[in-house]
């Protein structure tokens, strides 16, 4: 977070609605969160599969795996 407070005096996060995971992280370390009514920070990132997870749709398919190198 230090290379994002280098150039500015404050760092603001705007939280609209939903803020899962790293970008849970990323508000965090920020001076100031502003929320939406219906914001939610969560550790807990969504699309990974486990017991906690949404339901996947089956008209979908399987879910896939995101692999970024």
């Amino acid at each position: 977070m230090s290379s994002f407070h280098e150039p500015f005096s404050e760092l603001c996060v705007l939280v609209p609605e939903k803020c899962h995971s790293a970008g849970t992280l990323f508000a965090l370390g920020a001076n100031k969160i502003i929320m939406g009514p219906i914001a939610t920070l969560s550790p807990y990132d969504p699309s990974l599969p486990s017991p906690l997870g949404p339901l996947p749709d089956p008209r979908l398919g399987p879910c896939q795996p995101i692999m970024v190198s």
